[in-house]
């Protein structure tokens, strides 16, 4: 149900709508990514600071696999909880979310080695509005 509602853009406040053409498709795109987090999230059984590590060559679609090397833990990169590295199978639904959401990104974006899956910064805080 929530992938659902992340892809439809449903989680978003109402009363406050994209303003240009270029905010919505941003939007639609992020839309496409927290859906895409959710279920890996639900199916895999990563934690979330695993998922906020998860790098693009962690992602093995041909081995149907992801690597949990790193984790994010209070703004800092370390060890996954089980102080370890493990591998966690991928069912084929998460294998075409993340496709999806690698080829089929509509912004201009370059999806390169060490690229973040989540495309979060962790520890970088936004800039506040003047």
């Amino acid at each position: 149900m929530i992938v659902a509602t992340a892809t439809r853009g449903a989680h978003r406040d109402p009363s406050r709508p994209g303003v240009s053409d270029t905010e919505r498709a941003l939007r639609t795109e992020e839309d496409k990514q927290d859906a895409a987090i959710y279920l890996t999230a639900a199916l895999s059984g990563l934690r979330r600071s695993e998922l906020l590590a998860l790098l693009w060559d962690d992602i093995d679609f041909e081995q149907s696999s992801i690597r949990v090397w790193e984790a994010y833990s209070a703004q800092k990169k370390g060890k996954p909880k089980s102080r370890k590295a493990h591998t966690v199978p991928m069912v084929d639904k998460i294998a075409d979310a993340l496709k999806d959401l690698k080829e089929g990104t509509a912004v201009s974006v370059t999806i390169g080695e060490g690229d973040k899956v989540t495309g979060v910064q962790v520890g970088t805080a936004p800039k506040k509005a003047k």
